[in-house]
Protein backbone atom coordinates (compact mmCIF):
# COMPACT_ATOMS: atom_id res chain seq x y z
CA UNK A 1 0.00 0.00 0.00
CA UNK A 2 1.40 3.37 -1.39
CA UNK A 3 1.78 6.26 1.10
CA UNK A 4 -0.58 8.24 -0.36
CA UNK A 5 -3.27 5.46 0.23
CA UNK A 6 -2.37 4.96 3.75
CA UNK A 7 -2.69 8.62 4.47
CA UNK A 8 -6.52 8.87 2.59
CA UNK A 9 -7.37 5.57 5.01
CA UNK A 10 -6.11 7.26 8.17
CA UNK A 11 -8.01 10.76 6.80
CA UNK A 12 -11.14 9.54 6.36
CA UNK A 13 -11.99 8.44 9.50
CA UNK A 14 -10.29 11.28 11.36
CA UNK A 15 -12.81 13.74 9.53
CA UNK A 16 -15.72 11.44 10.55
CA UNK A 17 -14.62 11.81 13.87
CA UNK A 18 -14.17 15.24 13.98
CA UNK A 19 -17.15 15.83 12.20
CA UNK A 20 -18.93 13.78 15.04
CA UNK A 21 -17.51 15.71 17.52
CA UNK A 22 -17.96 18.99 16.15
CA UNK A 23 -21.80 17.65 15.56
CA UNK A 24 -22.06 17.21 19.34
CA UNK A 25 -20.79 20.42 20.43
CA UNK A 26 -22.33 22.69 18.22
CA UNK A 27 -25.63 20.55 17.22
CA UNK A 28 -26.54 22.57 14.16
CA UNK A 29 -29.81 20.11 14.12
CA UNK A 30 -30.92 21.68 17.72
CA UNK A 31 -29.94 25.07 16.23
CA UNK A 32 -31.54 25.53 13.75
CA UNK A 33 -34.43 23.93 15.70
CA UNK A 34 -34.51 27.41 18.05
CA UNK A 35 -33.63 29.29 14.93
CA UNK A 36 -37.48 27.98 13.79
CA UNK A 37 -38.59 29.20 17.50
CA UNK A 38 -37.36 32.04 17.31
CA UNK A 39 -38.88 33.33 14.30
CA UNK A 40 -42.19 31.45 14.81
CA UNK A 41 -44.32 35.19 15.38
CA UNK A 42 -43.57 35.67 11.87
CA UNK A 43 -45.67 32.30 11.17
CA UNK A 44 -49.22 31.36 11.01
CA UNK A 45 -49.92 30.01 14.11
CA UNK A 46 -50.61 26.43 12.64
CA UNK A 47 -47.40 26.31 10.45
CA UNK A 48 -46.02 22.67 10.15
CA UNK A 49 -42.29 23.86 10.34
CA UNK A 50 -42.45 25.45 13.87
CA UNK A 51 -44.93 22.19 14.96
CA UNK A 52 -42.07 20.16 13.70
CA UNK A 53 -39.25 22.39 15.16
CA UNK A 54 -41.03 22.19 18.36
CA UNK A 55 -41.50 18.26 18.38
CA UNK A 56 -37.87 17.85 17.40
CA UNK A 57 -36.78 20.04 20.00
CA UNK A 58 -38.97 18.24 22.92
CA UNK A 59 -37.58 14.96 21.36
CA UNK A 60 -34.35 16.03 21.50
CA UNK A 61 -34.19 18.07 24.78
CA UNK A 62 -30.54 19.35 24.39
CA UNK A 63 -29.23 21.33 27.97
CA UNK A 64 -28.55 24.13 25.47
CA UNK A 65 -32.13 24.83 24.75
CA UNK A 66 -33.57 25.86 28.20
CA UNK A 67 -32.12 29.18 28.67
CA UNK A 68 -32.51 30.00 25.10
CA UNK A 69 -36.47 28.85 25.07
CA UNK A 70 -36.73 31.13 28.15
CA UNK A 71 -35.22 34.08 26.34
CA UNK A 72 -37.73 33.70 23.53
CA UNK A 73 -40.55 33.59 26.16
CA UNK A 74 -38.87 36.55 28.37
CA UNK A 75 -38.60 38.64 24.89
CA UNK A 76 -42.24 38.31 23.87
CA UNK A 77 -44.00 40.81 21.83
CA UNK A 78 -47.30 42.71 22.19
CA UNK A 79 -50.41 40.45 23.33
CA UNK A 80 -49.95 37.41 21.06
CA UNK A 81 -46.59 36.16 20.62
CA UNK A 82 -46.50 32.78 19.30
CA UNK A 83 -42.38 32.48 19.48
CA UNK A 84 -43.12 32.39 23.19
CA UNK A 85 -46.06 30.38 22.91
CA UNK A 86 -44.07 27.86 21.34
CA UNK A 87 -41.32 28.22 24.12
CA UNK A 88 -43.53 27.54 26.78
CA UNK A 89 -45.45 25.06 25.30
CA UNK A 90 -41.65 22.88 24.72
CA UNK A 91 -40.42 23.83 28.04
CA UNK A 92 -43.74 22.42 29.94
CA UNK A 93 -43.21 19.24 27.61
CA UNK A 94 -39.73 18.75 28.96
CA UNK A 95 -38.64 16.15 31.64
CA UNK A 96 -35.73 17.54 32.94
CA UNK A 97 -36.20 19.69 36.53
CA UNK A 98 -34.47 22.70 34.54
CA UNK A 99 -36.87 23.35 32.52
CA UNK A 100 -39.12 23.92 35.03
CA UNK A 101 -36.26 26.80 36.71
CA UNK A 102 -36.26 28.42 33.44
CA UNK A 103 -40.24 28.64 33.47
CA UNK A 104 -40.15 29.96 37.08
CA UNK A 105 -37.16 32.24 36.29
CA UNK A 106 -40.11 34.46 34.41
CA UNK A 107 -41.41 35.48 37.76
CA UNK A 108 -38.29 36.27 38.44
CA UNK A 109 -37.70 39.20 36.27
CA UNK A 110 -37.30 42.81 36.65
CA UNK A 111 -40.28 43.89 34.98
CA UNK A 112 -40.27 47.80 36.99
CA UNK A 113 -39.84 49.73 34.15
CA UNK A 114 -43.53 49.15 31.72
CA UNK A 115 -44.97 46.14 33.81
CA UNK A 116 -45.32 42.70 32.68
CA UNK A 117 -45.93 42.30 29.44
CA UNK A 118 -49.70 40.87 28.56
CA UNK A 119 -47.81 38.53 26.48
CA UNK A 120 -46.20 36.89 29.64
CA UNK A 121 -49.15 34.60 30.35
CA UNK A 122 -47.77 32.22 28.18
CA UNK A 123 -45.16 30.89 31.16
CA UNK A 124 -48.73 29.41 32.43
CA UNK A 125 -48.89 27.08 29.21
CA UNK A 126 -45.88 25.39 30.15
CA UNK A 127 -46.74 25.36 33.80
CA UNK A 128 -49.89 23.52 33.21
CA UNK A 129 -48.35 20.91 31.02
CA UNK A 130 -45.91 20.15 34.31
CA UNK A 131 -48.92 18.67 36.01
CA UNK A 132 -49.17 18.84 39.74
CA UNK A 133 -46.21 20.57 39.86
CA UNK A 134 -46.97 22.87 37.63
CA UNK A 135 -50.44 23.30 39.30
CA UNK A 136 -48.64 23.90 42.92
CA UNK A 137 -46.17 26.48 41.41
CA UNK A 138 -49.25 28.63 40.03
CA UNK A 139 -51.11 28.53 43.52
CA UNK A 140 -47.86 29.62 45.14
CA UNK A 141 -48.10 32.40 42.20
CA UNK A 142 -51.65 32.99 42.95
CA UNK A 143 -50.67 33.60 46.66
CA UNK A 144 -47.96 35.91 46.07
CA UNK A 145 -45.22 33.57 47.49
CA UNK A 146 -43.62 33.52 44.16
CA UNK A 147 -43.88 37.41 43.09
CA UNK A 148 -45.92 40.21 43.52
CA UNK A 149 -46.56 41.11 40.62
CA UNK A 150 -50.73 41.97 40.14
CA UNK A 151 -51.16 40.54 36.53
CA UNK A 152 -49.09 37.11 37.20
CA UNK A 153 -50.99 36.66 40.47
CA UNK A 154 -54.44 37.33 38.82
CA UNK A 155 -53.83 35.16 35.83
CA UNK A 156 -52.85 32.40 38.37
CA UNK A 157 -56.18 32.93 40.46
CA UNK A 158 -58.33 32.52 37.28
CA UNK A 159 -55.92 29.36 35.94
CA UNK A 160 -57.44 28.14 39.87
CA UNK A 161 -60.49 28.67 39.35
CA UNK A 162 -60.99 26.97 35.86
CA UNK A 163 -59.91 24.22 37.03
CA UNK A 164 -63.11 23.74 39.01
CA UNK A 165 -61.20 22.28 41.84
CA UNK A 166 -62.41 23.12 45.28
CA UNK A 167 -59.13 22.32 46.84
CA UNK A 168 -58.24 26.31 45.47
CA UNK A 169 -61.14 27.18 47.48
CA UNK A 170 -59.75 28.29 50.90
CA UNK A 171 -56.44 29.88 49.31
CA UNK A 172 -58.90 31.77 46.03
CA UNK A 173 -60.84 33.03 49.69
CA UNK A 174 -57.96 33.79 51.39
CA UNK A 175 -56.99 36.39 48.74
CA UNK A 176 -60.47 37.66 47.85
CA UNK A 177 -60.89 38.47 51.92
CA UNK A 178 -57.29 39.38 52.86
CA UNK A 179 -55.63 40.83 49.60
CA UNK A 180 -53.63 44.32 50.38
CA UNK A 181 -53.96 45.10 46.84
CA UNK A 182 -57.87 45.26 45.91
CA UNK A 183 -57.15 44.84 42.03
CA UNK A 184 -56.27 41.13 43.45
CA UNK A 185 -59.32 40.66 46.03
CA UNK A 186 -61.44 41.56 43.09
CA UNK A 187 -59.95 39.45 40.61
CA UNK A 188 -60.63 36.51 43.47
CA UNK A 189 -64.18 36.87 44.01
CA UNK A 190 -64.77 36.45 40.30
CA UNK A 191 -62.82 33.68 40.51
CA UNK A 192 -64.81 32.46 43.35
CA UNK A 193 -67.94 32.59 41.42
CA UNK A 194 -66.89 30.96 38.68
CA UNK A 195 -65.19 27.91 40.85
CA UNK A 196 -69.24 27.88 42.25
CA UNK A 197 -68.89 25.86 45.57
CA UNK A 198 -71.64 27.05 47.97
CA UNK A 199 -68.67 28.85 50.49
CA UNK A 200 -66.99 30.43 47.78
CA UNK A 201 -70.37 31.90 46.66
CA UNK A 202 -71.45 32.98 50.25
CA UNK A 203 -67.80 34.97 50.93
CA UNK A 204 -68.68 36.85 47.53
CA UNK A 205 -72.12 37.43 49.19
CA UNK A 206 -70.01 38.94 52.23
CA UNK A 207 -67.39 40.65 49.86
CA UNK A 208 -70.48 42.45 47.94
CA UNK A 209 -71.50 44.08 50.98
CA UNK A 210 -68.32 44.69 53.03
CA UNK A 211 -64.92 44.74 51.13
CA UNK A 212 -63.63 48.52 51.66
CA UNK A 213 -63.56 49.06 47.47
CA UNK A 214 -66.08 49.81 45.46
CA UNK A 215 -64.89 48.39 42.53
CA UNK A 216 -64.44 45.00 44.32
CA UNK A 217 -67.97 45.10 45.91
CA UNK A 218 -69.66 45.87 42.21
CA UNK A 219 -67.28 43.31 40.94
CA UNK A 220 -68.95 40.37 43.13
CA UNK A 221 -72.28 41.93 42.69
CA UNK A 222 -72.21 41.35 39.12
CA UNK A 223 -70.73 38.30 39.14
CA UNK A 224 -73.37 37.03 41.66
CA UNK A 225 -75.91 38.56 39.25
CA UNK A 226 -74.79 36.62 36.22
CA UNK A 227 -75.36 33.56 38.15
CA UNK A 228 -78.72 34.43 39.27
CA UNK A 229 -80.36 35.63 36.04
Amino acid sequence: MNKKKRLLLISIPLAVIVLGVLFAVWRPDVRLALSVIDHAWEHPEDDPRVELAAQYLIWTEHPMTYEKLRHYLLSCRGDVDYSAERAATILGEYEDPRSMEALMKIFAFDYSKEGVPYCERYVFVGLKLKGEEGFAAILDVAKGEVCLWFRFRAWAIGILADTGDPKYQDDLIDVALHASYWGLRRSAAYSLVELGTPEAIEVVRQIAETDENVYVRETAAEALASIEE
